[in-house]
Order: C-alpha cells, then structure tokens, then sequence
C-alpha cells in the first residue's frame, strides 16, 4: 500500500470493499499521504455517498474529498496522469 502513487477501485466484492476502506480509512487519518483513490463506475457509487452523507450529517465533515469516480478505464488513466504529474 505505501509503495502505490494512487488507487484504482474496480467493482468487486468483501474483498475489495475492505481494501477501499483501508486506503480510505489511512488517508483520512493522516496515516500514508494523500493519493488519489478513483472508484471506476457506478458499483460503489451507493457506498461512498451513504457514508458522505451520514458524516456530513453527523458533522464529521467530506471523508470522501479523496475519492473521484470515473465512468471508464480511459478516464480513470487521464485522472491518474493528470494527478500524478
């Protein structure tokens, strides 16, 4: 995790829903750098704004601002290029 320069979310399962929360959860707390952390799709679309709006709520403020979605593999790899330069 430490060596990647960002993080590509493809649609998946526990497994992957693990390992977004992971990166999502370590970033927030100041634990690794900020990376962009792309979601690509809609399939977790429905998680990261229930869990946006429930903290936005709650007061706890945007835990998403690290997270952009993307609708294809071709903008995921423009959003990465244009981040990373």
């Amino acid at each position: 995790m430490d060596s990647a320069d960002g993080y590509v979310v493809l649609k998946g399962g526990t497994g992957t829903l693990l390992e977004l929360a992971y990166v999502w959860e370590f970033i927030n707390k100041k634990f690794i750098p900020e990376k962009p952390i792309i979601i690509v799709g809609d399939f977790w679309t429905r998680v990261v704004e229930t869990l946006k709006d429930e903290l936005l709520w709650e007061g706890l403020g945007d835990c998403t601002k690290f997270i952009r979605r993307v609708e294809s593999p071709r903008e995921c790899a423009a959003l990465l290029k244009q981040k990373l330069n």
